[in-house]
């Protein structure tokens, strides 16, 4: 891909980056779960309505960054596939992908 255009080589390792981090992020949430269900099983009935609110934003962050992980991977996967099948080799750069399903 660098060969062809730096600009794109450089996106894509921009957005696997963001994907890595966000995936990151869903691995702490789980362990975060983790100790937080052994918190829940040594406490009391008191404290354990608390520590299930506790639970479900954690578990509501974790499927947002799971979202957000795979919209990052998608525009970023688009924009360049889009942009590599468009590349004309008349062209300096690529256009935007509005032609690409007709290359098919």
């Amino acid at each position: 891909m660098r060969k062809h255009n730096e600009g794109l080589a450089l996106g894509s390792v921009g957005f696997r980056l963001i994907e890595g981090a966000l995936y990151i992020g869903i691995v702490v949430c789980l362990l975060l779960l983790v100790t937080l269900s052994q918190e829940s099983a040594n406490a009391g009935a008191a404290a354990s309505s608390a520590l299930q609110v506790q639970a479900a934003l954690l578990m509501a962050a974790r499927d947002s960054l799971g979202e957000v992980a795979v919209l990052a991977l998608a525009s970023g996967h688009s924009c360049i596939t889009g942009c590599s099948i468009n590349r004309d080799s008349s062209l300096d750069g690529c256009q935007a992908g509005v032609l690409w399903p007709s290359r098919w």
